[in-house]
């Protein structure tokens, strides 16, 4: 019996264990309640806010995005433009210089590839910043002429009417003295008949012929 009492007395008690355990209190329970409900009206709290945003925050993004786009295409259409107007000043200049300042649109289209309206536009803009003059055709056609010191040091061949033996011309003298374009010379030179074709429209009946090696043109006896 004194066996079985000590044994008994040494074995745990359940429902001595069960009652030291720790119950949850209340206050920790509200606490936590507390803390939930915070958390739940900050994320209300920010989502009120940021929701109404939300189509401002996209437009602008939007209107950010076609500024840059219109900025680069800004860009883009400048150096076009700049490499367009360089490739035509370079035309332009080269005209001026062979044709001893004597050009027409077809001259400057044909030259730079480019459409009669831009280039009827583009020799008005440069015949008012160097002062050029303009003759017209019979045809109708205007010839721009730009001084340059080669054509006021050196006079036109022939064009004096003083008798004097013509020894040869270039394209911008003939084309002068014919009445014509150079543009019109210069398709016509190096077909047979043009010896007779400028015969009918030099003043004084002189046929004339071109010759590849000097590229000027002499008066046929």
């Amino acid at each position: 019996m004194r066996r079985l009492y000590q044994a008994s007395k040494g074995m745990p008690n359940h429902k001595s264990a069960q009652k030291s355990e720790p119950e949850p209190r209340l206050g920790e329970w509200l606490t936590r309640l507390f803390a939930l409900l915070f958390v739940v009206g900050v994320i209300q709290s920010v989502t009120q806010a940021v929701v109404p945003l939300i189509p401002t925050l996209i437009g602008s993004s939007a209107a950010l995005v076609a500024g840059l786009l219109a900025w680069r295409g800004w860009g883009y259409y400048q150096g076009l433009e700049k490499n367009r107007q360089a490739l035509l000043n370079a035309a332009f200049y080269q005209l001026v210089q062979q044709n001893q300042g004597q050009i027409t649109a077809l001259d400057l289209a044909m030259q730079a590839n480019l459409s009669g309206d831009i280039a009827q536009r583009y020799l008005k803009r440069q015949a008012c910043d160097f002062a050029a003059h303009f003759d017209v055709t019979e045809q109708g056609e205007i010839i721009y002429r730009f001084a340059t010191a080669r054509t006021l040091a050196t006079p036109v061949s022939g064009s004096t009417g003083s008798g004097e033996p013509i020894a040869s011309l270039i394209q911008a003298e003939l084309a002068r003295r014919l009445e014509v374009s150079p543009s019109s010379i210069s398709s016509k030179k190096r077909r047979p008949n043009f010896s007779e074709w400028s015969k009918t429209r030099d003043p004084e009946n002189i046929a004339w012929q071109y010759s590849p090696e000097t590229q000027r043109f002499y008066p046929m006896d």
